[in-house]
């Protein structure tokens, strides 16, 4: 099996991304482009060259945003731009691209997630900030701590995510708080810490 797609694969991933790149829709003619292994070659397994294991991007493995997913491997596997080697069929691994989130299917097409899918999703995986799993906290006491050290404390009133796919929470009384750059939200056990 070789460990790169064949031209006609090539042609199906270019077509269903229009050539630009997936996660941030640039143009790459002038900066070069590449098709990304979402499970990498070095994992080869029967599916590495399907479309749904592909992705055109902006870059190389050590430039662009393919570079960067390759530096970044964190934040890759939590937006599906890298997939684990356990993980055999990429298209039920959903990715965050340049129009939301996508199933990229087998067949070269790609599909949004419901909002239903994406609270499964989120749910179902390890992501550091799970949008439905905080919002099952709504209502509960918790404490904010951002990057730079501020800290908030307060009821949480409402969580949402912004463009960008940052999580945003808002305490009842505070303004908005993105969580990113390592900003963690803690939930208390209990309405009252005296309460037995």
């Amino acid at each position: 099996m070789s460990s790169q797609p064949s031209k006609e694969i090539c042609a199906i991933v270019d077509r269903r991304d229009e050539r630009r790149c997936l996660i941030d829709g640039k143009n790459p003619d002038w900066s070069g482009g590449s098709r990304h292994h979402r499970r990498p070659r070095s994992h080869g397994f029967t599916k590495l060259n399907s479309p749904s294991n592909l992705m055109f991007l902006e870059g190389s493995g050590t430039t662009g945003c393919h570079g960067q997913i390759h530096a970044h491997p964190g934040l890759a596997y939590r937006y599906g731009w890298l997939i684990h080697s356990w993980v055999d069929e990429p298209s039920e691994v959903p990715c965050k691209t340049r129009d939301g989130w996508m199933w990229l299917l087998d067949d070269g097409t790609r599909e949004p997630l419901t909002e239903a899918e994406k609270d499964e999703w989120f749910l179902a995986t390890g992501l550091k900030w799970r949008r439905l799993g905080i919002a099952i906290h709504t209502g509960k006491m918790c404490t904010v701590t951002l990057g730079t050290g501020f800290v908030d404390h307060g009821k949480l009133t409402k969580v949402r995510e912004d463009s960008a796919g940052v999580v945003v929470v808002t305490l009842d009384g505070s303004q908005p708080w993105r969580l990113e750059n390592n900003a963690t939200i803690e939930f208390e056990e209990r309405e009252n810490r005296n309460e037995r």
